[in-house]
């Protein structure tokens, strides 16, 4: 797999570096208390002139305020956000109302084949647990 990744031209890279050059920053990361706000006014600053941010992960990874002066500075020329820190958000969140900002409800992952995916996998859980002992996609694996 890595060598097919490599042969397609894609490869590692720090945060920064992409941070740096991404026309497209899309955000896969769990919230933690190194990631709770990450993306605030001086890691916006850093993103290039015109650039997207995407955030499908957790809300509380971005500082809402900073992102909403960022776009309207024209620093940012959008977001696209399946997420907020709260929700549903309140009123006078600074997302909300933008011709700028894409949001949806927490479900942009939903088509018709995650649907398909979601029965599947569960089905094929159930047989291995019944064929193996373990289902084969476990949320957790206790006293591993």
């Amino acid at each position: 797999m890595r060598d097919e990744l490599e042969a397609l031209g894609v490869r590692r890279a720090e945060l920064e570096e992409v941070r740096a050059t991404a026309n497209v920053l899309s955000l896969h990361l769990p919230l933690t208390p190194q990631t709770e706000r990450m993306v605030d006014a001086e890691f916006i600053a850093a993103m290039p002139r015109g650039s997207v941010l995407v955030n499908v992960s957790r809300g509380a990874l971005v500082d809402h305020v900073a992102l909403a002066a960022a776009v309207d500075a024209g620093h940012l020329s959008g977001a696209a956000l399946d997420v907020l820190e709260q929700e549903p958000p309140a009123p006078d969140h600074p997302m909300l109302g933008r011709d700028d900002v894409v949001l949806t409800p927490h479900i942009a992952y939903f088509s018709a084949r995650t649907e398909i995916e979601y029965v599947r996998i569960q089905a094929q859980n159930a047989v291995a647990m019944q064929l193996a002992g373990i289902p084969e996609t476990p949320v957790n694996r206790p006293g591993a």
